[in-house]
């Protein structure tokens, strides 16, 4: 009988360790030549900084010796990775082998209760998993622990006071890595401050720019299948990590958290009440937490930088506009339209005035967007307000420049609503074509005297030019009379361009009601009013005297746009990237004609036909005559 020590993880790595005993002594000594190698570069350059400080020429020997000691340190360090793979290899080998040893050991009636996805992925998935937490964990830790312990050993021996500060140091790092803390500045007195962790935290890089969330025991149904948490993540099958689902809005995934959490009596993580402008919670497990006050929800944040400074927000109410692009339907602060195209708009008020008095939404277009007052919606989570009744519509008679307003009936907003207003506009024959954008802008007052910041979206439409041209000497000559229609496919469905004053006006599928492009004497016209989309320029009718180009040539305009701030265009057509779509001209063969040089020939032959004749007819006279 075998006891409990011949069987397990721990003793299918020995076994590995031991039937590979070259392989396990080589890893183990390049780990350690690794620690010490990396130790040698840093003591060459203090040495060679030492020297320069006192006035020592550097020397050829003294560079090579600090570059070999960098070359030496990446190969042993690149050996080392080569090594733990390899030992990787054969430990995962020894543990599939150990666990279908014991498979076979197993009586039938345990086979049968289980699952046989579920013995497969302890056979592949697990088995990796523990060879990565020995190989890249556990080795990998010991490996830096060592070569950390070597750092300090050296640092003592240099300097014992800095040695014991970095210890110091090093340890109370050690104790606080995991845990983090949230302050609220600018709180108001007298409020009370709770705050929920609704993700916990399972790993991050060093800088914490790559991390991994599931989600809080306190708060599994809130993220049920089909529940309302859903909404806003997603969540892995197998492993529970969380993902955040794009164009989510925190601000209503904030509301409806705060508003779980009250329902199902979900316990806090924290509260206090604040007795000056600072609020402070420490000592907190890492994870992502949601931090309400009596005035709603601050904000939904995460601790992992570990410690976290935020301002209370929420004494003021707030907006926030965006703007929907067509191609992904996502929600932000800019897009890309057709002139004739209808832009959808969103603006998130978030009400926290302890009592809601005077709200009015004023919203600023610019002449290049046609309001449609028809299409405001007011919604307030999933009640819709009714016009007239719950707020007013204003779009004329307006003093202050505005395109319209909402005007909120008092009474109807309550403190900690997200309220989000929805309308349209369409993109007009005045747009601004380029990197300047159509903005719309918002704003709310509200109160006696409060207001927000404007926020603004910006829409933006596109052109290119075109040229028309043929080679001739080596000189690019414009060519008029070329013909061309526009259009874009959707749907495998060709829809073609309306031009009026050179910008798109809309589109059609009868390509016979398609606007006919002809090129002038300099070859180039204008195509303006585009999304960043593509698009097929198809030549009906070429200059005279020149063939019709065989195929469509095709134009991608692609939108650049970093922050909002630095926005471009790029066009590229049959994959060449331009700021103009150069299109040649061919011309046919040319044939033979009158004054030619297949008139020539003609003479020639001509000529040589006649001597033949001429010379035939005086040698047969002179045959004549002799006889």
């Amino acid at each position: 009988m075998k006891s409990k020590k011949d069987n397990g993880v721990f003793e299918a790595i020995r076994m590995a360790a031991m039937s590979h005993h070259l392989l396990t002594a080589g890893t183990i000594l390049c780990v350690a030549a690794s620690v010490v190698a990396s130790l040698l570069p840093p003591l060459l350059l203090a040495g060679i900084i030492d020297r320069l400080t006192a006035g020592i020429p550097l020397t050829m020997a003294a560079v090579l010796f600090y570059f070999g000691s960098l070359a030496l340190e990446g190969g042993l360090s690149s050996a080392q990775e080569s090594l733990l793979v390899l030992f990787g290899q054969k430990m995962t080998h020894a543990l599939r082998s150990e666990m279908s040893q014991k498979l076979t050991r197993l009586p039938a009636s345990t086979l049968a209760g289980q699952n046989p996805g579920e013995v497969a992925a302890r056979f592949s998935g697990d088995v990796d998993t523990v060879e990565a937490l020995f190989t890249s964990g556990i080795i990998s830790m010991a490996a830096d622990a060592c070569r950390i312990i070597s750092i300090m050993a050296v640092i003592a021996v240099k300097n014992t006071g800095i040695a014991l500060v970095l210890l110091l140091a090093l340890a109370g790092t050690a104790v606080a890595e995991d845990k983090g803390s949230i302050t609220i500045d600018n709180a108001i007195v007298g409020k009370t401050y709770t705050i929920y962790r609704i993700f916990n935290l399972n790993s991050h890089n060093t800088d914490y720019s790559a991390i991994n969330y599931t989600v809080s025991e306190k708060w599994t149904a809130f993220f049920a299948e089909g529940a309302q948490g859903r909404t806003y993540v997603d969540i892995d099958k197998t492993y529970g990590y969380v993902v955040w689902k794009t164009g989510a809005s925190p601000a209503n995934f904030a509301a409806a958290a705060i508003e779980y959490a009250a329902d199902k009596g979900i316990a806090h993580d924290g509260q206090v009440g604040a007795t000056s402008s600072t609020v402070k919670f420490d000592d907190l497990a890492l994870g992502y937490y949601l931090v309400q006050s009596d005035l709603g929800a601050l904000c939904s944040l995460d601790t992992t930088m570990p410690n976290v400074i935020i301002k209370e927000k929420y004494s003021e109410s707030t907006v926030d506009k965006q703007v929907q692009e067509d191609s992904t339907g996502d929600y932000g602060d800019h897009n890309d339209a057709d002139i004739g195209q209808t832009v959808n708009f969103r603006t998130t008020i978030n009400v926290v005035d302890g009592e809601p008095k005077n709200y009015v939404l004023h919203d600023t277009m610019s002449a290049g967007l046609t309001f449609d007052p028809a299409s405001v919606a007011v919604t307030i989570g999933e009640r819709t307000l009714a016009k007239d009744t719950d707020y007013t519509l204003v779009t004329s008679n307006l003093t202050d420049g505005c395109t319209f307003e909402v005007k909120f009936k008092d009474g109807v907003l309550k403190p900690n609503d997200v309220v989000e207003v929805a309308y349209s506009a369409e993109v007009n024959e005045y747009a601004v074509i380029g990197d300047t954008g159509n903005d719309n802008k918002t704003q709310l007052k509200y109160g006696e005297d409060k207001g927000t910041e404007w926020d603004e979206t910006h829409t933006y439409v596109w052109q290119f030019d075109v040229f028309k041209y043929a080679m001739r000497d080596g000189k690019e000559i414009p060519l008029a009379g070329a013909q061309f229609v526009l259009y874009k496919t959707v749907n495998d469905e060709k829809f073609y361009a309306q031009v009026a004053n050179g910008k798109i006006t809309g589109w059609t599928d009868d390509k016979e009601k398609a606007t006919v492009f002809e090129t002038p004497d300099n070859g180039k016209f204008v195509i303006a009013g585009l999304d960043a989309d593509t698009y097929y320029l198809e030549e009906t009718k070429a200059p005279d005297g020149y063939n019709r180009l065989k195929e469509p040539v095709n134009v991608v305009i692609t939108a650049n746009i970093a922050s909002g701030k630095t926005v471009t265009a790029t066009i590229t057509y049959n994959e060449t990237a331009t700021g103009t779509v150069r299109i040649e001209n061919q011309t046919g063969v040319e044939l033979p004609s009158t004054g030619g040089i297949g008139t020539t020939v003609f003479y020639v032959i001509g000529g040589l036909l006649m001597g033949v004749a001429v010379v035939l007819l005086v040698t047969r006279k002179k045959m004549s005559t002799s006889k």
